[in-house]
Parts: C-alpha cells; structure tokens; sequence
C-alpha cells in the first residue's frame, strides 16, 4: 500500500498541494519506561493522516509494538516501544510524511 493514499483530501484543490508543502513541525522524543527500555513518541503529524496506517507500517517495517495515544490537550500521537528516533525520522522523510527541517529530535 502507497503511504500517499493515507492523505484524506477535504477539497479538490487539497489533491494538488503535497503533504510535505505545511510548516507543522513533529517531534519525536523519547523517554526512559525503565532501566534499559525506552519508548519513542510522535508528536506533531497532521491529522489529514490516517494515524492507523501509519502505525501499521511503522511496527511492521522496525518491528516493534504501538499504539496511538490522546496528549493531554486531545492531540494524537504516536507511541513506540524501543529507541525507534533514527528510524522514525528515515521514514518520516522516505515517505514524503513530513521534510527533514521540521522535524525535532528530543533525547539524548
């Protein structure tokens, strides 16, 4: 399946204008759950994306588990078992999701 066809276009002209054309910046960040386990978190990805899809092909390609999670101001976000930051990024910007300059990586 083409990541492309996660897009959800509202009108027309949403069609012709790429996903990667927004100033929105994403986050990936992690943080320790315990001695020597982490979780990667990615915030910051434009809900025109189906979220579930994206988190299919994530667990699948770095084989890890997920899942999507609600901020506490009720924004979605992406949630990854393991130090997941370098892959996030590779397929962030290898699908066209997001561009390299806006994303943000947090940790050490």
């Amino acid at each position: 399946m083409d990541i492309h066809s996660i897009i959800l276009p509202t009108r027309p002209e949403d069609e012709l204008i790429p996903a990667t054309s927004s100033k929105q910046i994403c986050h990936v960040r992690i943080r320790p759950r315990t001695a020597r386990t982490y979780l990667t978190a990615i915030e910051g990805i434009s809900e025109e994306f189906d979220y579930k899809k994206i988190l299919q092909k994530m667990r699948k390609r770095f084989c890890c588990n997920g899942s999507i999670q609600m901020s506490k101001d009720d924004k979605p976000f992406i949630q990854l078992q393991g130090d997941q930051r370098k892959n996030v990024v590779d397929m962030l910007v290898e699908e066209d999701i997001i561009e390299k300059e806006n994303i943000r990586v947090h940790g050490y």
